[in-house]
């Protein structure tokens, strides 16, 4: 079932201009995989977080995803501009009204 990937990333306010600059380059590859069907990248202004909101074609797809990115270390680098843990939410999709 289609599903809806809102990441939130608290990123430090000194580092959110590196931050999207780098990530930049993260989410053109991420958009390129087929089972992305589309992605933003956005500056929560109520939390200061930065969100990285994309719909996949399935929950296990993006989990795919993930583990894809992680098993080469792409994400190593960002612990030190972060303020916390990235939380991962997880919409799965019911009704679409395109």
């Amino acid at each position: 079932m289609t599903c809806i990937v809102n990441l939130q990333i608290p990123v430090k306010q000194e580092a959110k201009a590196k931050f999207f600059a780098d990530f930049a380059t993260l989410v053109v590859a991420t958009r390129s995989r087929p089972d992305c069907m589309w992605l933003y990248l956005t500056d929560n202004e109520e939390t200061g977080q930065v969100e990285a909101v994309s719909m996949w074609t399935s929950k296990a797809a993006y989990e795919e995803y993930l583990n894809w990115r992680m098993s080469y270390g792409a994400l190593d680098g960002l612990a030190d501009v972060l303020e916390g843990e990235p939380v991962w939410r997880y919409l799965e999709v019911r009704h679409a009204m395109p």
